[in-house]
This record gives structure tokens, C-alpha cells and sequence, in this order.
């Protein structure tokens, strides 16, 4: 029996579902919180901003967890240390909403990036371990990626308080049917203030012609909520326990060997690092960084934007369409996956970011001003932006070595660029307007072609050479 156990959690495929899940339950912890936005406005009375330092502290946390991960899993299996970052994770994702304090907030969101940072660095390096020549392993792990961005959102849809009190649309028949609800604040009484501006053109004051309290309600707002949070969280109980179970049995002899199908031909890559090599490897760990957040970015924020563009959709709604984003992300993947053997990285980045950026440009015509457009944009971008991270890691393994240490650059790399795109873009919709949602992705968008092309061009001088 005790034989059997060991067979088990030694062979190749069951790690590497393991390591799927690890890797994505940083999506999980991440997309479930973009939907959630405005219920935890309300649970702390928190403006846009206070959200954006949250990410911060968040991104900020993640990146000290990188930083660790770096040397852990450089050196080290640690499989200890995976499980005691499920533990981890597990706890500060149920504490979001019951903190209790804004302060106690940016605490746990701190220990919560630290741990999914290094959990999903972990995944990626086992995956590389174990996958060494496979041209498909990290698209299959980025699967994971997409099925967790996938339940969270319709899981917390059921939870959010948002139509418990706040109604998208107000059913009068007085003249305040002209008046467009802004609910922007909280007045001292605990209560949110909604503010109607009169829009129509015959009434005789054209200033806040009335003002309706709301009961703000957070106790019932704050126990919906940690539902969500709690059941996600739990969901790494087991793979904490497997992680134990994989240090207490450290038997390597049981580890299957990869398949002979999955080994591709020896690439032309250099057995040294050379100047070129290592300005690849560099274009490399950059690029991760805006490759990465780009549609982290996107689902993060989804809800906010809706809800500020004034469009007739609700929180709820836009929930639903943050789910079906990483619906159609997982639909992308699935194709990158079915083409990975046949088609070069480098092609696939290409095609994705030409299709981007038309859809960028999209987006700022017509889907600020379309229920349906932004619909159509959502599926697109979802579509188009969630392989870039795995196309490049896979466009460097077949270019230059990349050992374990270059693999937890790149999830460094990711880590900084997502901290600096999604807390530059809260805290420019917060100050400039939502338009900047769209144009933050743009930025990040450039950066890609830029570094894409001069590793195109590096690659072309490493295989030469």
C-alpha cells in the first residue's frame, strides 16, 4: 500500500497536475478580488485609490515572495515550503473581507502576494523540472491559469451585495426619472449617499435636485462575501497535505520518465552564455513583466470600468463577463496548445499581438459606449492576451539554457510588471478618468512589441551564431 502511495505521488503526470494547481491558484486568489472590488469599497469605505495602494501592497508582497522563491527553488525541491504557502494563502485569501481594519487589510493582502508568488513560481519551476524538452508544458500549465480565473468569478457572483441595496436602474415615474444616480461617497452616518443630478433640460435647477440615503448595510455585505473567500481558500487543505506527504517520501525511483513523444529536436542553443544570450535572457525577464499583467490587468479591473462608463450593466453583470473572459482565455490556450508543436513561439506572440492591438483600439471606439461592445471586446482580449507569458518562457528554452534560476527571474519579472500596470492603472482611472483602463493597456501593450522585437532579432543572431 504503502508502495502504491508512493508510485502515486512520484509520477510525473500526477506532479504535474499538482503543479498545475499551485501555479493557478494564484489566478483563483487574484480574479477573485476584481469582482469584489466594490463590495470591499463598502465593507472598509475605501476610494479607488485606497484599492490601487491595496494592489500595491499586494504586487509588493509578490514580489518579496519572488524574490525568496528565487533562491529557494534555485537551490532546493522544497516541498515543505509549498505546502506551508498553501496554508498561507489559504488563510489571508478567507481574512480578506473579516480584516476588520483598512490598516489589518494591507497586512494580509501583503502575506497573501507573498505566498501565491511563491507558490506559483514553485509550479513553474516544477513543471521545468520535470518537462525538460516538452514544447507544450508551460501552455498546459497555463490552463490551470485559465480554469482558476474561471471559477472565482462566478463563484463570488452569488455573494456580491452590490443589488442587495444599489439598483442600476431607479423605476419612478416623477420628474427624478431624468436624474442619473453617482454613488461616490459615504456621508457620517454610515450610510451611502446617492447624489441624482437633474438632466432635464426644462427643470428649473440644474444642480443635485435631491439626495437619497441608503442604509450602507456591511454587516450583511461582509458575511456574504467571506463565503467565496472561505470556500476558495479551502480548496488547498488537500494539496497542502500531498506536499507533506511528497517531503515525508522523498523516493525518486519512482519518478516516471517523460515520454519519448513529448522530446523535441536539440535547438541550435548556445551551451554558454554569450553577450547575445544574455541580452536575450534580459529581453526575456523584461518582457515577462508587461506579458503577464496585460490580462491580469484586464480582469482586474473589468468591473470598475463598466460601472464607471455608465453603461446600463451591473455588478453582477460585469462579474459574469469577468468569468466569461477567462472563459474565452482558456479557449486561447486550448488553441496556442493544439498549435505549440507546429507553430513557433515567436509566430504565435506575433499573431496574438497584432490581433491586440486592433482590439485596443476597439475598445477605445466603441465598447466604452456599447453594453455589447464591451462584451465583444472582453471575449477578444480574453481570447488573445493570456499565453504571452508561456510563448515567451518557451520561445527562451528553445534559444538558451534556462535552468531554474533564469525560470524564477521570469516569475520575478511578472511579479514587478504586474505591480507597477495594475497600480498604475487604478490610480490613473481613480484621478483621470476610466478612459485610462484602455490606454494603460496600450502601454503595456508597446512595451511587448518592443522587447518581442529585439528578441526576434536576438534570436536570429544566437542561432546564426
Amino acid at each position: 500500500m504503502l508502495t502504491k502511495l508512493r508510485q502515486l505521488l512520484h509520477n510525473i503526470y500526477f506532479q504535474s497536475g499538482l503543479s498545475m494547481y499551485v501555479a493557478s491558484f494564484e489566478v483563483m486568489a487574484m480574479s477573485i478580488l476584481g469582482p469584489s472590488f466594490p463590495d470591499l469599497q463598502r465593507i472598509y469605505q475605501m476610494s479607488l485609490s485606497q484599492i490601487s495602494v491595496m494592489m500595491l501592497v499586494l504586487y509588493l508582497g509578490a514580489i518579496v515572495g519572488a524574490l525568496g522563491a528565487t533562491y529557494i527553488f534555485s537551490c532546493h525541491e522544497a516541498k515543505a515550503v509549498l505546502s506551508v504557502c498553501l496554508f498561507i494563502s489559504a488563510g489571508t485569501l478567507t481574512s480578506v473581507p473579516v480584516a476588520g481594519s483598512y490598516a489589518l487589510l494591507l497586512f494580509v493582502v501583503f502575506w497573501l502576494g507573498a505566498s501565491l508568488a511563491v507558490l506559483s513560481t514553485g509550479g513553474y519551476c516544477q513543471m521545468n523540472t520535470l518537462w525538460p524538452s516538452s514544447p507544450t508544458c508551460f501552455h498546459v500549465l497555463g490552463l490551470g491559469f485559465a480554469v482558476g480565473g474561471i471559477i472565482s468569478p462566478f463563484l463570488v457572483v452569488p455573494f456580491l451585495c452590490d443589488s442587495r441595496f444599489l439598483s442600476p436602474v431607479l423605476n419612478t415615474t416623477d420628474s427624478s426619472s431624468h436624474c442619473q444616480y453617482i454613488p461616490t461617497t459615504w456621508n457620517n452616518s454610515g450610510n451611502y449617499l446617492l447624489y441624482f443630478n437633474d438632466t432635464d433640460p426644462g427643470a428649473e435647477n440644474d444642480s443635485v435636485s435631491q439626495n437619497i440615503l441608503i442604509d450602507r448595510d456591511t454587516t450583511s455585505c461582509n458575511a456574504g462575501l467571506v463565503i467565496p473567500y472561505a470556500l476558495l481558500g479551502s480548496l488547498n487543505i488537500i494539496p497542502s497535505v500531498i506536499f507533506v506527504c511528497l517531503h515525508m517520501f522523498p523516493n525518486e525511483q519512482y519518478t516516471l520518465q517523460v515520454s519519448s513523444h513529448e522530446s523535441i529536436p536539440e535547438t541550435n542553443s548556445p551551451k554558454h552564455y554569450t553577450l547575445y544570450s544574455c541580452m536575450f535572457t534580459t529581453a526575456i525577464v523584461i518582457c515577462c513583466a508587461p506579458a503577464y499583467s496585460i490580462g491580469l490587468t484586464y480582469g482586474q479591473y473589468l468591473v470598475t470600468f463598466g460601472l464607471d462608463t455608465g453603461l446600463d450593466l451591473s455588478a453582477q453583470t460585469l462579474s459574469e463577463m469577468t468569468g466569461i473572459f477567462w472563459l474565452s482565455m482558456l479557449f486561447g490556450k486550448c488553441v496556442v496548445l493544439c498549435l505549440a508543436k507546429r507553430v513557433s513561439p515567436a509566430k504565435i506572440m506575433f499573431a496574438g499581438i497584432t490581433g491586440l492591438s486592433v482590439l485596443l483600439v476597439l475598445l477605445c471606439l466603441w465598447a466604452v459606449n456599447s453594453s455589447t461592445g464591451l462584451w465583444i471586446a472582453s471575449i477578444a482580449f480574453g481570447a488573445l492576451s493570456g499565453y504571452y507569458f508561456n510563448c515567451i518562457v518557451e520561445w527562451g528554452r528553445q534559444v538558451v539554457e534556462f535552468p531554474p534560476f533564469v525560470m524564477c527571474l521570469c516569475c520575478f519579472g511578472d511579479r514587478a510588471g504586474t505591480l507597477v500596470i495594475v497600480y498604475l492603472c487604478g490610480i490613473l482611472m481613480d484621478t483621470y478618468g476610466y478612459m485610462f483602463f484602455a490606454y494603460v493597456l496600450m502601454f503595456a501593450l508597446s512595451l511587448i512589441w518592443i522587447l518581442v522585437l529585439c528578441m526576434s532579432m536576438l534570436s536570429k543572431l544566437l542561432v546564426g551564431t
